[in-house]
């Protein structure tokens, strides 16, 4: 069987929310292209199973999502490989959530039901789109996925960080979207101490501050994984000795 190649939504920067909600409802094409890299379509080999578990789904576990973003992550190499640049086209974001993931994004975040898979406002469809800006690319629903496992896989050459990456969307968003996120030795073992049953939301966002906080005074690119533990540590036994030094 011939390998899927990766494409790319043509006119993802003229589409807002709201035109790909009506898209969606009008059951209109997007336009679509192959991303090419010196001429050369690039590869783009989900894995085939995690594809099949999609099909008639109602709802999606935190287990699932896992297995995806894991499929994701690797079905993106051949396109890191050629150039990262690629990944970083809205675009090709949009394709994936639209064309390969599109039963995930419309019933995990656009509150689609199986029997009609249509988004239930035009304000949910903004999970499609990406950007530049850090929040934009942490809130993009295939995105997000991606970035979990990418972070796992730099900071621990392997996945074993991707469940507590994605284990609670307060949590993801409080370090993925902050610049906490682009440490992923940090954010992982932000993810790996506070995704804890232990831990209540209201002190994840202190803790999460007082990070912020340290580093300012800080040069992170100094700190070895070791280093970044303590910090954390240190920020996490401060808090529960003065709950209200921070306030959040």
């Amino acid at each position: 069987m011939a390998v899927k190649k990766l494409s790319r939504v043509d006119e993802w920067a003229d589409l807002t929310a709201q035109d790909v909600y009506s898209k969606i409802i009008n059951n209109e094409n997007f336009a679509v292209s192959p991303v090419k890299f010196n001429d050369t379509p690039i590869d783009f080999d989900f894995d085939a199973s995690v594809q099949r578990g999609l099909v008639g789904r109602t709802a999606f576990s935190v287990d699932d999502e896992i297995k995806i973003a894991i499929a994701l992550h690797e079905a993106l190499i051949p396109a890191r490989q050629a150039s990262p640049a690629l990944l970083r086209d809205p675009g090709v974001w949009m394709w994936i959530g639209l064309q390969e993931l599109r039963d995930y994004v419309l019933i995990r975040w656009c509150g689609a039901k199986r029997t009609s898979m249509l988004p239930v406002t035009p304000e949910r469809c903004s999970y499609f789109l990406t950007g530049d800006a850090l929040v934009r690319q942490a809130r993009c629903a295939v995105r997000r996925l991606w970035i979990a496992a990418n972070a796992s896989h730099r900071a621990r050459s392997n996945y074993s960080a991707v469940a507590a990456n994605l284990a609670l969307t307060d949590l993801y968003t409080g370090v993925f979207e902050r610049m906490l996120g682009l440490d992923a030795e940090l954010a992982c073992a932000l993810t790996a101490e506070l995704h804890k049953p232990k831990y209540l939301e209201a002190f994840r966002r202190k803790v999460l501050i007082g990070v912020g906080i340290r580093l300012s005074t800080v040069a992170l690119e100094c700190l070895d994984a070791g280093q970044k533990g303590h910090l954390i540590k240190e920020v996490i036994d401060d808090l529960t000795a003065n709950p209200n030094v921070i306030k959040a």
